[in-house]
């Protein structure tokens, strides 16, 4: 079930302004202008199918404003494709 995009928004914000606090650094205002278009993408717009990913006819986006990708990462956490330890990973270095 997809999530009201005016809900939508305000979960996208929230949530990526808790990433920003935990990995300390961000462009937090490139990240919250953007919330509002990649809730109306998720929830009216886009085809996509969270359960399966490799979905041939879904619909891709791509995102030239790479200082909002907290957002997009929130966005996908939001609609079912990323969970949360995931994306309260951002900025962090894996140890390999």
């Amino acid at each position: 079930m997809r999530v009201l995009s005016e809900s939508l928004a305000r979960e996208i914000r929230k949530t990526s302004l808790q990433m920003v606090s935990k990995a300390g650094a961000s462009h937090i205002g490139s990240a919250l202008s953007i919330a509002d278009i990649l809730a109306v993408l998720y929830s009216d717009i886009m085809k996509f199918e969270p359960a399966n990913q490799s979905f041939k006819d879904r619909d891709r986006l791509i995102l030239s404003k790479g200082h909002a990708c907290v957002s997009l990462y929130a966005a996908l956490h939001h609609v079912g494709m990323i969970s949360k330890e995931e994306i309260l990973t951002l900025a962090k270095t894996s140890q390999i």
